[in-house]
């Protein structure tokens, strides 16, 4: 990863990561029901796995492989949202959000933000990462991957679903 001190967002920006390919975001989408949200396949194409300071944390986007290879470990993550439910309301829930990735976290492997694989027209795509909420958003208004997504493209290219 390289830095770009000539890039107008370089005082956020730690490292610049590669770009992903379509390829590999596609073969990501091979093994969800639905699309990746626009604004985080635009994210990807564009930064790649960047770090960034948000506040006192520094954060990193994951790649889609990287998503993939932590998600054995956000269910044991998500097992408290659902405990807390009744049992009905628990396996709705689990059948509604489908895999649940983490697609965003600190440089010290916390999660911050996930990506679940709901209908977008049901269930917003993203999680601000707590183990005890689980108040889903559409990925333009998740606080972390929000406020990078205006970051890096700007307020006209935050869509929302």
């Amino acid at each position: 990863m390289t830095t770009r001190p000539d890039d107008p967002v370089t005082p956020a920006v730690l490292q610049w990561g590669r770009p992903v390919e379509s390829e590999e975001i596609a073969a990501y989408e091979t093994i969800r029901r639905h699309r990746v949200p626009p604004e985080l396949r635009e994210l990807w194409q564009r930064v790649g796995t960047i770090v960034w300071r948000d506040g006192a944390r520094r954060l990193r986007l994951l790649s889609p492989v990287e998503a993939l290879d932590r998600r054995g470990l956000i269910a044991e993550y998500t097992r408290g949202w659902f405990d807390r439910l009744p049992d009905n309301r628990a396996a709705r829930l689990r059948t509604q959000l489908g895999a649940v990735d983490v697609i965003a976290e600190t440089t010290d492997r916390e999660p911050v933000t996930l990506l679940n694989d709901a209908d977008p027209r049901v269930l917003p795509a993203c999680c601000s990462a707590s183990r005890h909420h689980s108040r889903w958003l559409p990925l333009g208004d998740e606080p972390v991957i929000g406020r990078l997504s205006r970051l890096i493209l700007g307020d006209g290219h935050t869509v929302t679903q």
